[in-house]
């Protein structure tokens, strides 16, 4: 199963009769949303659990990317997650024209992949 995107690997064991019990790992050299290790290994027999130890932080313990979004989807995304929206429109400094993505999220603090926080401030171009 290594290296399997995590939603293939767990289909195949399924399929196979296996019970699935997942364990994350942030770490550098792993590949989000991928699988990184098993317990038991390949071939082994008297199991009806399989562990995967998958790469990257757990959904749902770090805040989404949302830079980019529309400020609705955006907003949607981190309510989802219990997490209140500031929203702060300003246009982009960084961006050539004003006329450029209305209502897009430029900034967001905390930064994405921080852990969730009870609040999140997003700058939203007007």
């Amino acid at each position: 199963m290594s290296s399997l995107p995590l939603d293939q690997a767990v289909a195949v064991l399924e399929a196979g009769g296996f019970a699935v019990s997942l364990s994350w790992l942030d770490a550098n050299g792993t590949h989000p949303g991928r699988v990184a290790a098993q317990f038991p290994g390949a071939g082994a027999t008297g199991e009806s659990i399989v562990r995967l130890v998958v790469g990257g932080p757990e959904p749902g313990t770090v805040l989404p990317d949302v830079l980019g979004e529309s400020r609705s989807r955006a907003e949607y995304w981190l309510n989802t997650l219990g997490v209140a929206v500031e929203i702060v429109e300003a246009w982009d400094p960084d961006a050539v024209s004003d006329d450029g993505r209305p209502r897009a999220v430029w900034g967001q603090l905390p930064a994405p992949g921080a852990p969730i926080t009870d609040v999140v401030t997003l700058w939203v171009n007007p």
